[in-house]
């Protein structure tokens, strides 16, 4: 949106609230952000356009050899943003903790916890989408340049704005990891929730929408849930879900957290209570999806398998 350069701050202040609303720390009242997110597929076109304008403009130039030294540092650079978020995060969690533990019922207090969910909710969906952008700089780096990128030493990103978890922060864990979890569920649209996993291999573009496409005549108001995946079977079915103006949700492997058990976990959580799905379609793939197929059905999740499965 273009702004009044002629408007005074007061005005535009109140212009860009009117628009998109605000979050409490930004404006100092209790207004939810409506600003929208930036999809994961967007993500993943902007870094390969960027790659690919950045090498045809330097081709057979001297500036051609900086190429690497220059999405590093622009890589590094993000990877501070993301730890300087999580600390702004921390802070948050551990003051919803407070918040709770000190709640009277008042409608002061009620409208503090929701000004820092609110705040809370803003600040993950930045943190995604700054993961996903970083990961997809470093995976295309190793890809077309062959080059590897290194995180900073642990002590300088430590020193770049250190904040030592405080007892409260420690103690409130598992309420924290309880508040993300409720985080989550708000950001799922409502409506039915039919989950999707599929491996990167698996292309059969006519069965993945022809199945969906039965699932969306059954349930009108289907919410597809999946895990993400920028190729192969879950990229065909998040863009059969913005064809059809599905409403879609990512549940994001927490990589960061639980390494190589990331995409099990998110498995697991993607078929618990929260997402309270009503059925589980399962691409061929991996033995991700031999283990979701099986966790669903295990919670009493009807599966639907498409493709030939594993022996």
């Amino acid at each position: 949106m273009n702004y009044d350069h002629t408007q005074n701050q007061f005005d535009k202040t109140i212009e860009r609230l009117e628009t998109h609303g605000g979050h409490s720390q930004e404006w100092g009242m209790d207004v939810e952000d409506q600003r929208g997110d930036i999809p994961a597929a967007d993500v993943e076109t902007m870094i390969g356009s960027l790659f690919e304008q950045w090498l045809e403009f330097t081709e057979d130039t001297k500036s051609e050899d900086d190429f690497d030294d220059i999405i590093s540092a622009f890589t590094t650079g993000i990877h501070f943003v993301i730890g300087r978020l999580e600390r702004k995060q921390d802070n948050v969690m551990t003051e919803i903790g407070r918040l709770t533990r000190e709640n009277d019922l008042s409608e002061i207090k009620n409208s503090q916890i929701e000004a820092q969910t609110n705040l809370g909710q803003s600040i993950n969906y930045r943190l995604v989408t700054l993961e996903h952008l970083r990961d997809n700089l470093i995976d295309q780096m190793a890809i077309q340049r062959g080059y590897h990128w290194n995180s900073p030493d642990r002590n300088a990103v430590m020193k770049y704005g250190s904040n030592a978890k405080t007892a409260a922060s420690i103690s409130g864990q598992q309420f924290v990891h309880a508040t993300k979890q409720k985080q989550n569920l708000a950001l799922v649209p409502e409506g039915t929730r039919i989950g999707f996993s599929g491996g990167k291999d698996y292309q059969d573009h006519e069965a993945i929408y022809a199945c969906l496409d039965k699932c969306l005549a059954k349930y009108p108001d289907m919410v597809l849930v999946h895990g993400g995946w920028s190729q192969g079977a879950e990229h065909i079915a998040f863009t059969w879900a913005r064809n059809k103006k599905v409403p879609e949700h990512t549940v994001v492997a927490q990589w960061k957290t639980f390494k190589k058990a990331a995409p099990f976990k998110r498995n697991e959580e993607m078929c618990g209570p929260i997402f309270d799905l009503k059925g589980m379609i399962v691409c061929p793939g991996s033995g991700i999806q031999e283990h979701i197929a099986k966790y669903a059905k295990d919670a009493g999740i009807p599966v639907m398998r498409l493709g030939p499965t594993q022996s």
